[in-house]
């Protein structure tokens, strides 16, 4: 991912399975400026800030992350990835992060 790097709404929205409009509300309330054209070039920020908010681990992310922490003994941070384990397989995605 470059500095200059831009990418097309639309593709990026497509990628992370999120509506046109939610994308651009989500970024004009971060103070970025965009307008709801599918055709319109985000920058490399933009389609970060996007991808940390809408990039839904993935089932195998978490359980790998739950058996490191298991074998760290961290069973804290295991307890916590439990939850967002069992939210995702309930598919209750919203909630997980």
């Amino acid at each position: 991912m470059g500095e200059n790097e831009t990418y097309r709404l639309n593709k990026v929205c497509r990628e992370l399975s999120v509506g046109l409009e939610t994308a651009v509300d989500f970024l004009n309330g971060a103070g970025l400026t965009v307008p709801k054209d599918p055709n319109h070039k985000i920058s490399s920020e933009q389609y970060q800030r996007l991808k940390d908010e809408f990039s839904p681990e993935t089932l195998a992310d978490l359980q790998l992350k739950v058996r490191k922490a298991v074998e760290n003994e961290d069973y804290h941070t295991a307890t916590k990835l439990m939850k967002e384990l069992k939210q995702y397989k309930t598919g209750d995605l919203q909630n997980v992060r």
